[in-house]
């Protein structure tokens, strides 16, 4: 048996042992999705959210998972049941960002735009924040106005590589450069994936 079917089937176990446990349907859920079984991980963090439908942890993973899986609609309303659970600052922005992914994912870049424009609001530090509204824009062919952002994120962080390239770009008028790398997941050189594609780094 490899190690990746002892894990399974340990987690397997902890819910044959006690089916009312949500931790052991979360925890096998994370395993899944680690391994890109999204369908299966989402059956589980479905499991999880019937047991305790107030842990807003279990809709950010169920709303990862339906994010990687493409079904960007989805995502976008799991992640909107989180705000009726009063999340923290760091949920709040975290759910924002990947909501902001999913809504560019399918072209809607008015709400996409809201969304980093309320990250932003809730902290006014966050260089990503500029930078994705900033890209946003771009979008929108606000080209003028996503340069003062491109500014505010270097700003706040000078080693912010992608925004540097992309304020470069704009400036010399390579917009279809830059439109034409504009990935599906915005992603910094920082961001961590081992939740999802597009994950927003941990505030220093």
């Amino acid at each position: 048996m490899s190690l990746i079917e002892k894990a399974s089937a340990s987690f397997q176990q902890a819910i044959v042992l006690n089916p009312n446990n949500e931790s052991a349907y979360f925890n096998l859920a994370n395993f899944l999705h680690e391994l890109k079984q999204f369908k299966d991980s989402i059956s589980y963090y479905d499991q999880a959210i019937k047991l305790n439908p107030n842990n807003s942890k279990y809709y950010l993973k169920k709303g990862f998972s339906l994010q990687d899986n493409y079904q960007f609609e989805k995502a976008i309303a799991c992640y909107n049941q989180i705000l009726n659970l009063d999340p923290d600052r760091y949920t709040e922005e975290l759910l924002l960002l990947n909501k902001g992914a999913s809504l560019g994912a399918i072209n809607r870049y008015e709400e996409q735009l809201a969304c980093y424009e309320n990250m932003i609001q809730i902290n006014p530090s966050n260089d990503e924040a500029y930078y994705l509204k900033a890209k946003t824009l771009l979008h929108l062919n606000g080209f003028r106005k996503s340069l003062e952002f491109f500014e505010k994120a270097i700003e706040l962080n000078p080693q912010h590589v992608y925004a540097k390239n992309c304020r470069s770009n704009v400036k010399y008028k390579k917009i279809d450069y830059v439109l034409k790398h504009l990935t599906l997941f915005s992603k910094s050189k920082n961001s961590s994936k081992k939740l999802s594609s597009c994950k927003s780094k941990k505030k220093k």
